[in-house]
């Protein structure tokens, strides 16, 4: 067994791969051990190789599995820190999921956790649990049918005070309609609200997540093309403004005052919660940008091929509105924080300055880490205790 420490983004070609739908062995996978070893295991009896990808934003491991008796293939590797990670296998070239876990993306990934002890704030606990809702609707504004979850929290099905509503975004991502499902698959977001509203670290609020993404055709078509862009950037603030907000607060109990409102997102969904908080701020008083994509000076350095254009489009709108456009000071607090390791650190203390020519009000702070879901958990914990208090 050996593992290789590759370059970022080469999961792109883990997802561009079809799966293949290995028979599983009868055997656990994947196996956690008391030090922080894990074991994974699959059969594929006519393979001639079979590799794990283990993936955490901006690092992928590749480690190779050895063929035992029947088939079966299996390695053990680690430790890992605790937190969580995706994996998934590559089969003679072609990508598979580890169908003996129950816990998986709906692409290739399947999730796996290591345990912290005493168990941190995004493992499940004991604690009263809220519901995830599923909607789809269809979107004037982007002309396609939109994808959004909505987390309610504990004892809202039998309450009757109105409640304040965080609308959550993801960050850049290929073209797919379940990215409105990336907080909740890679950030476990229901199981740490849960917790947090358990420990009154945050008062009991509805999380919304939608897809701010182009629908799954339109990507095929238009990719990260100029107008790709547009049919992105351009068009999540109508639809923000005129159908998801409107949709929330007709079918769910929520407050529809700006105080009552907040809109937050990681990295591409950053730089929009960003850009429509600032020009949004009667409708949201609370505004949080986690790592918010900003171009590193160095063109391509940070984004995949295919993706640096319509990321600089969109990192030049977002500032133009922010150096020349209708920009306000959100009423109660707009919060700011990137890692110090992260790739686009240089680049977001560039991005503060604008807003501080702005004279425009925040807090930032910088903290251990990378552009990873263990900095997007600890953000998302830190901005939740803030607000609507």
């Amino acid at each position: 067994m050996r593992i290789r420490i590759v370059a970022a983004f080469l999961w792109l070609a883990v997802l561009a791969g079809h799966e293949v739908l290995a028979q599983q062995a009868p055997t656990q996978s994947p196996v956690v051990h008391a030090d922080q070893t894990v074991s994974l295991s699959l059969e594929a009896a006519g393979a001639d190789s079979v590799i794990a990808v283990v993936y955490q934003f901006a690092r992928i491991d590749t480690v190779d599995l050895a063929r035992g008796e029947g088939g079966v293939w299996q390695a053990t590797f680690g430790p890992l820190d605790p937190g969580y990670y995706l994996y998934s296998f590559v089969i003679d070239g072609r990508s598979a999921t580890d169908r003996q876990n129950d816990y998986r993306t709906k692409d290739v990934w399947a999730i796996l956790l290591i345990p912290d002890d005493p168990p941190a704030f995004y493992e499940e606990q004991d604690v009263p649990r809220g519901v995830l809702h599923h909607h789809r609707h269809r979107s004037e504004a982007h002309g396609d049918w939109r994808s959004y979850i909505v987390y309610t929290p504990p004892g809202y099905a039998t309450g009757d005070t109105p409640l304040p509503v965080l609308y959550l975004l993801h960050g850049g991502a290929d073209g797919s309609d379940s990215n409105h499902l990336f907080w909740e698959d890679y950030g476990a977001v229901s199981v740490i609200m849960d917790n947090l509203i358990a420990d009154a670290t945050s008062v009991p609020m509805i999380v919304v997540m939608p897809n701010i993404l182009l629908s799954a055709v339109e990507a095929r078509s238009l990719g990260f093309s100029p107008r790709g862009f547009e049919r992105t950037f351009g068009a999540f603030p109508q639809y923000l403004r005129e159908e998801l907000v409107p949709a929330i607060d007709g079918a769910y109990r929520t407050r529809t005052d700006a105080t009552g409102r907040g809109i937050a997102g990681l990295s591409f969904g950053g730089l929009m919660s960003l850009a429509a908080g600032l020009t949004h701020t009667h409708m949201f008083a609370w505004v949080g940008t986690f790592s918010p994509y900003v171009p590193p000076e160095e063109p391509g350095r940070y984004s995949p091929v295919g993706q640096e254009e319509f990321l600089q489009t969109a990192w030049s709108a977002a500032r133009a509105s922010l150096e020349h456009g209708e920009v306000g000071q959100p009423s109660k607090l707009l919060w700011h924080t990137c890692g110090i390791a992260d790739g686009l650190y240089d680049a977001n203390q560039s991005l503060l300055g604008n807003l501080s020519r702005r004279q425009i009000d925040y807090q930032s702070r910088s903290t251990d880490g990378q552009h990873t879901w263990s900095v997007w958990q600890e953000d998302l914990r830190a901005f939740t205790g803030l607000v609507f208090k």
